[in-house]
């Protein structure tokens, strides 16, 4: 039972992590959360795997029964087990493909729909909870604490994830005014709008970019700015590394954009001293682009380390 609820607890958690919250993506960085995410993602699953055979042997302990036996009659019999146990089935799955070996083999596309599985697992396993779990059947007040997490995690992902980026995207309007050619296979995008400094984007920091093209409008890409923000135009720089930034490469004007966002804590605030050095490699150059163009700085207060392949 405490793996099960430190398991289902630890879900949640995950559930905030993913949540692109504004305030912890600003008080933490969307880089940390990000790692935070995958470490505690895989703690969650290894204590829904350790609650469900743990369950299960000490049901078989004081049924004097064979494991196999207890296993069917925990799935079969017990209420809305059955759900649970698919939902712990594509945690597993998610978990796994989750794991560096196997997403260096898998497009990004593959690995983002596949993760969405994810809240697939989270309602098929909740009814169990309460249907099952000692700890809420009889006590209301345990039944009303739990929803209430549930409620605050999915609040959170529904307002960060679905409700504030459809608000900004009616709002402003974001459409591509210019595709400009930097170098062989690289190519900055302005993209314009209405009232673009209410985003309150630093340079730095970074957007979820939908393209809203026949082919790519299901895909969101991160791209930083490369450029200062300013109120008529946001500029991305998109190097050709797969299937969506090779057709970014050839992106019309006019096209509609819808830009989730901004996200990320490397901006000019985290500065703590006068002298600043900023480290680059390759098409990495583009938030410290635009961060050189805001920093307040003296002579030689200044310094970029880049690195290229070729001169």
């Amino acid at each position: 039972r405490i793996t099960g609820l430190l398991g289902a607890y630890l879900v949640l958690v995950e559930v905030v992590l993913m949540g692109r919250v504004r305030w912890l993506d600003q008080l933490i960085g969307m880089d940390r959360l990000a790692v935070w995410h995958k470490r505690n993602g895989f703690y969650a699953v290894w204590l829904l795997v350790a609650h469900t055979l743990l369950t299960i042997w000490g049901y078989a302990l004081s049924d004097h029964a064979s494991i196999g036996h207890e296993t069917g009659v925990v799935i079969f019999s017990y209420p809305d087990v059955m759900a649970a146990t698919f939902g712990l089935l594509l945690f597993v799955l998610v978990g796994a493909l989750g794991a560096r070996a196997a997403r260096r083999r898998l497009r990004f596309e593959t690995w983002y729909f596949i993760h969405l599985y994810t809240y697939l697992a989270i309602a098929l396993s909740f009814a169990h909870v309460f249907a099952t779990g000692n700890d809420f059947v009889s006590y209301p007040a345990n039944r009303a604490f739990w929803i209430a997490l549930y409620v605050i995690a999915f609040g959170n992902l529904i307002a960060y994830r679905v409700v504030i980026p459809l608000r900004n995207a009616a709002r402003h309007r974001m459409r591509v005014a210019n595709v400009v050619a930097e170098a062989p296979g690289v190519v900055s995008i302005y993209v314009s709008g209405h009232n673009l400094d209410d985003l309150r984007a630093e340079s730095g920091q970074f957007f979820l970019w939908r393209f809203l093209t026949r082919d790519g409008w299901w895909q969101a890409h991160p791209f930083s700015l490369s450029a200062a923000p300013n109120p008529h135009w946001l500029r991305v720089m998109v190097k050709d590394a797969g299937d969506h930034t090779a057709d970014l490469q050839s992106v019309q004007p006019g096209t509609r954009v819808f830009a989730e966002g901004p996200y990320g804590a490397f901006t000019g605030i985290r500065r703590t001293r006068r002298r600043v050095l900023l480290s680059v490699v390759g098409v990495g150059s583009a938030p410290v682009r635009a961060l050189i163009e805001t920093l307040p700085v003296g002579r030689g207060d200044l310094t970029v380390l880049y690195r290229a392949r070729r001169e």
